[in-house]
């Protein structure tokens, strides 16, 4: 056990790119702390760039069930009224969208591209 311990405080870490023995010296911490940093700001500058599936005032139908493995296949997936996209909330990792009824009714809440079609 003891081995083992000493060979995972002498390994770096893929995250922080420190071996956990280093984390906290000050110069190892400061360069962990960063390399945290510019994950993250990758990794919502990678969302902010994702391209939109569906854009404003575009007609779209939601969810309505999700199917089982012993549902059967001929009741529908989807809503049968359509609605409007009203504006696209970029999130992380896929869009949301505002919607609303044809006639101008803002549903209440917002849906993620999975929901949509």
């Amino acid at each position: 056990m003891k081995y083992a311990v000493e060979g995972y405080n002498n390994t770096r870490h893929s995250v922080t790119d420190v071996e956990p023995k280093n984390a906290f010296n000050g110069e190892a911490a400061e360069k962990m702390l960063r390399r945290i940093q510019d994950r993250e700001a990758s990794l919502i500058e990678k969302s902010i760039k994702s391209p939109e599936k569906f854009h404003k005032n575009q007609l779209v139908r939601v969810k309505q069930q999700y199917k089982s493995a012993f549902a059967k296949s001929n009741n529908p997936m989807w809503s049968a009224q359509q609605y409007r996209v009203k504006y696209v909330k970029r999130t992380f990792p896929q869009c949301s969208y505002k919607l609303e009824t044809l006639d101008g009714i803002e549903l209440p809440g917002t849906f993620p591209e999975r929901f949509l079609n």
